[in-house]
């Protein structure tokens, strides 16, 4: 059991990769308990030497998730309810 198991006040954001077969019926690979939030991805320039890239996918969807979860936990009523 996950230590915040139960508290009213904790929030989980999993990770779910899924493959999309030829036929387009979805394939879950993985479950992930802790995703990555990056927005960016190495790209080799040269031998040895990355490039920090922004994804526009990744900031797109990324950035929707961690919005959509802030404004579900509502974070301004519960600063309201603990003054």
């Amino acid at each position: 059991m996950h230590k915040d198991h139960g508290k009213k006040n904790s929030t989980r954001i999993l990770g779910f990769d899924i493959l999309l077969m030829k036929n387009l019926k979805p394939m879950l690979l993985e479950v992930n308990a802790n995703p990555s939030m990056r927005i960016e991805h190495e790209y080799e320039l040269s031998p040895g030497v990355f490039e920090n890239i922004p994804s526009l996918v990744d900031e797109e969807v990324k950035v929707a998730v961690i919005r959509d979860t802030l404004r579900l936990m509502n974070p301004l009523k519960k600063t309201k309810e603990t003054q």
